[in-house]
């Protein structure tokens, strides 16, 4: 019999020569970016625990502030001008990433798909995975879609259309001997397209192709809701009050944000420190996982322990870690000093992301380098009141937190032709680093309030 080939199938296929030498400076200088800003927000962090310690000691009450007062200040916008320099030679590296994916990104037509799909999937070698590519100026035209990035198209196929003997696609209830298997339907509708770019390391001087593959993907992946669980601060490494009080106010939103939190259950450091057997027993319980913790989360949890792990029931994981303090980095670089430096590669970003995801997590979320207990709280809270009140997947929870949702344009009520994009629009300044840290590995459609 013939072969019928979909009618709303499109492959494109770019090749161009490229330069290695262009390639490896590129990722010299992000590598450096991350350690310089890791070390801003030590500087940053002792500047003012300092500052704090200096004011709780003084005794004295005075009417108008003191010269001690504005050196006080002085030291802590001199740390916070050094921030927003590092910052300046993070938008240079993403200046030069565009520069050199151009010649890929020009050819990829990615603004047609958007009008007939709500998402898109970065599929990229072990080279550009190490790079932020969701800054990428080619994507500012998806901001409104959800966004993830996966390592291969069998990878990311395998994440929602593996075979039901491999058990990828069966909801396994936790201790219940012989419990029910339910497998999860792919929607009818296609609600999504894959936009897949692959691009290979330099080999000499090998020619470099990209692709964009539009596929068929079931509409979203519901998580139970019944079964999330939750870590929070699981070392007790946040000692400051107001990073104490953050934990608090997790918990407190986590209770109040919605009636479908009411059967999540959490751990905080305060309980005591979870054993490995107790890490594993949790999130092998888990259809969904918050971390909200110091340093690396497998720092806790030794990585090569999760690829054993059966975590196919977990459908999303949130690991809002890597926050640091002068306290937590002394400890963990003891830690540090006795793992070889191929162990201590599993603890990255993505290495990380691609453990849980052999051990069968569907979506996971990492940040991708340093950061504070600040932003890692305004991330869960933001993120639970995207999914749980606005009813966004997870690929576009990320994206609104990043960039914000759009406020509904006034020129339709009033019957206004929409205005041309002026050069201020098209020239739109690039969020800082911090806001761009979270990205999403695997399924950007998971979602934890289906629409009714």
């Amino acid at each position: 019999g013939s072969i019928t080939r979909p009618t709303d199938s499109r492959v494109f296929v770019a090749r161009v020569e490229t330069d290695s030498s262009l390639l490896s400076g590129l990722l010299e200088d992000v590598a450096e970016n991350r350690d310089d800003w890791a070390q801003h927000l030590l500087r940053l962090n002792f500047v003012r625990c300092q500052v704090r310690q200096q004011l709780q000691t003084e005794t004295e009450v005075r009417s108008s502030p003191s010269p001690g007062d504005q050196n006080k200040s002085s030291r802590i916008k001199a740390a916070e001008d050094e921030g927003e320099r590092i910052e300046e030679r993070f938008d240079a590296c993403i200046e030069a990433m565009n520069d050199y994916l151009e010649p890929l990104t020009s050819q990829l037509p990615i603004e047609d798909f958007l009008d007939e799909t709500n998402a898109v999937v970065l599929l990229a070698d072990e080279w550009l995975l190490k790079l932020p590519l969701e800054s990428l100026d080619w994507l500012k035209c998806c901001r409104e879609k959800g966004l993830s990035r996966d390592v291969s198209l069998q990878v990311f196929h395998h994440r929602f259309r593996g075979k039901l003997t491999d058990g990828e696609l069966l909801d396994e209830s936790p201790g219940k001997k012989g419990g029910k298997k339910v497998a999860a339907t792919p929607s009818k509708k296609a609600a999504a397209a894959a936009v897949t770019p692959k691009v290979g390391k330099d080999k000499g001087n090998k020619d470099r192709k990209i692709s964009a593959v539009k596929s068929e993907i079931p509409e979203t992946v519901p998580v139970d809701l019944s079964r999330v669980r939750y870590v929070l601060d699981p070392s007790s490494a946040f000692k400051e009050k107001v990073d104490e009080n953050r934990v608090t106010s997790i918990q407190s939103y986590i209770k109040n944000c919605s009636a479908a939190t009411s059967k999540w259950s959490g751990w905080t450091g305060q309980d005591g420190l979870l054993s490995n057997g107790q890490w594993t027993d949790m999130l092998k319980a888990s259809s969904a996982f918050f971390l909200f913790g110091s340093e690396r989360f497998l720092a806790h949890l030794p990585p090569n322990n999760i690829p054993s792990l059966n975590l196919k029931a977990c459908k999303a994981m949130v690991l809002a870690d890597r926050a640091q303090t002068n306290q937590t980095y002394l400890k963990q670089s003891k830690l540090d000093a006795n793992k070889s430096p191929a162990f201590r590669t599993l603890e990255n970003a993505t290495e990380t992301a691609l453990l849980f995801s052999m051990a069968g997590v569907r979506a996971v979320v990492v940040n991708q380098w340093a950061t504070t207990a600040e932003a890692n709280s305004n991330l869960i809270e933001n993120l639970l009141k995207m999914m749980l009140l606005e009813n966004d997947t997870i690929g576009h929870a990320i994206q609104h937190v990043k960039y914000g949702k759009p406020e509904p344009s006034s020129n339709e009520e009033q019957g206004l032709d929409e205005a041309a994009p002026t050069e201020e629009k098209v020239a739109e300044k690039r969020p800082p680093s911090k806001q761009t840290n979270s990205i999403v590995f695997g399924l950007p459609n998971v979602i934890f309030n289906p629409p009714k």
